[in-house]
């Protein structure tokens, strides 16, 4: 049977590692300093290999994930297939800077991985996603963890712009005006989350279902709002925009970021459980 909690590990990793991925695209375009590329590189391809082990633990046993490839329309396919090809352009990328490649590649190589990385975020929805199962039967599922991914490349690319400005000791006064743009953008793109969230429950109200079983209500006010409200809402969403939102007038603080990411994917995970739990049984990778 499959593991709700690896699950749920899977969707914090993807967002983190998305997160960071899509930093790394920004930043190299950007053109931030090397070391610093490479930093946030490490940690987006050690989130994503977390998540790819979690993938794989959440079928019980690792000998499936052949059956799993095997089949282009299990969620665990759209996982490990993202997840897996974002991880190589980072891995790509990593080589390309240690190598000193052109400016090109490296952009060529960083924006592939920051796409596969949403993508990847994305797939914590899509996975879940059944046009025949009540809750499950609308692609906006995958909207809330990719708006999670980008709300903490945000704050994460805030992040790295005031450390570079910071390294240039506030001398670059484009970088500085860019610096301070970010800052003050990092906290209402915190809160793309809750507009995904807002499009799925529109989605699940107003379309089309299989059937006529309570979704919205489960939901808002029923036996899932404490994950609903407590974990997407209030953890994932409420608590990093007041963090941002209360900090956009001093310098980035890295513990207040780090915490945003984290409170994200747990955001993320929460909002996956809940989800889940609407169509029953986890168990959906091999159907059909």
């Amino acid at each position: 049977m499959t593991s709700t909690w690896s699950l749920m590990l899977f969707a914090a990793f993807a967002v983190i590692g998305g997160a960071a991925a899509l930093t790394v695209a920004v930043g190299e375009w950007r053109g931030l300093s090397v070391p610093l590329l490479q930093r946030m590189t490490l940690a987006a391809i050690i989130a994503l290999a977390a998540g790819i082990a979690s993938a794989v633990l959440s079928l019980g046993r690792p000998a499936l994930v052949f059956g799993a490839l095997a089949n282009p329309h299990s969620g665990v396919f759209r996982e490990l297939v993202s997840t897996g090809a974002a991880l190589i352009f980072l891995v790509l990328y990593a080589a390309a800077l240690w190598r000193g490649a052109s400016a090109l590649t490296c952009r060529v190589l960083s924006c592939a991985a920051g796409l596969c990385g949403l993508l990847s975020a994305a797939s914590v929805g899509a996975a879940l996603y059944m046009p025949w199962h009540t809750g499950w039967h609308t692609v906006t599922i995958a909207f809330p963890a990719a708006l999670w991914a980008v709300a903490g490349a945000a704050a994460l690319s805030a992040l790295l712009l005031e450390i570079e400005n910071a390294e240039e000791a506030g001398e670059d006064e484009e970088l500085l005006a860019e610096t301070e743009r970010a800052r003050a953008l990092a906290a209402p793109l915190s809160l793309l989350p809750a507009v995904g969230i807002a499009v799925y429950l529109a989605a699940l109200a107003w379309t089309a279902a299989p059937t006529d079983a309570p979704t919205v209500s489960r939901l808002v006010s029923g036996d899932l709002a404490l994950p609903f409200w407590a974990g997407a809402g209030l953890i994932g969403t409420l608590i990093p925009f007041a963090a941002l939102f209360l900090t956009r007038r001093r310098p980035m603080n890295a513990f207040v970021v780090i915490l945003v990411v984290i409170l994200a994917a747990v955001g993320t995970a929460a909002f996956e459980f809940a989800v889940s739990q609407l169509g029953g049984s986890v168990w959906h990778f091999f159907q059909r």
